[in-house]
């Protein structure tokens, strides 16, 4: 629980603990598997996957399909440049505990 406090996550009260949403940078990231990934991941797969399949779609707009593939390029651009940076930021191996 005192690691959670030195990170800003939890708060020690006279009765307990209390857990508390993170402010500033951190808020910008979901932890999963071990892992902090940006936010925006999220949408970028979600983009990813709609510019893939929309244009096999019958009576698909070209100008939509192509607005829909710069879309999608720019969110995944995005989220991998803020997953670089927050790997940066932790070390080489971007948070992750290795087992020895």
């Amino acid at each position: 629980m005192e690691r959670l406090v030195s990170l800003g996550l939890a708060e020690r009260r006279p009765d307990g603990y209390v857990a508390v949403r993170p402010r500033g940078f951190l808020s910008l990231y979901i932890a999963a598997q071990g892992r902090l990934l940006p936010r925006t991941m999220g949408f970028a797969a979600f983009a990813a996957a709609a510019a893939a399949v929309y244009p096999f779609m019958p009576g698909a707009d070209p100008a939509a399909a192509g607005f829909l593939a710069v879309t999608a390029a720019i969110a995944v651009w995005r989220a991998v440049d803020e997953y670089r940076a927050v790997k940066a930021l932790l070390g080489e191996d971007g948070g992750e505990k290795k087992e020895q």
